[in-house]
């Protein structure tokens, strides 16, 4: 992963906290996720490579978490 571009954010406690972003090598985002307190709440979005079997950076999967 792209840890230069990656967005990581943590609470006080060290815990993972806010909208985190994750990017390919490449720089192409690959996951979208929400924190709260260490515990994902909110959605996931998880995005194909670019180029690969032809998906061209499109979603992959989203969740939901409630």
């Amino acid at each position: 992963m792209n840890k230069g571009k990656d967005i990581r954010p943590y609470n006080d406690k060290g815990q993972r906290h806010g909208l985190w972003e994750i990017y390919y090598n490449d720089g192409e985002l690959w996951s979208k996720r929400f924190y709260q307190n260490d515990k994902l709440v909110g959605y996931e979005e998880i995005f194909f490579i670019t180029g690969v079997n032809n998906c061209n950076g499109k979603l992959s999967r989203k969740k939901y978490y409630l």
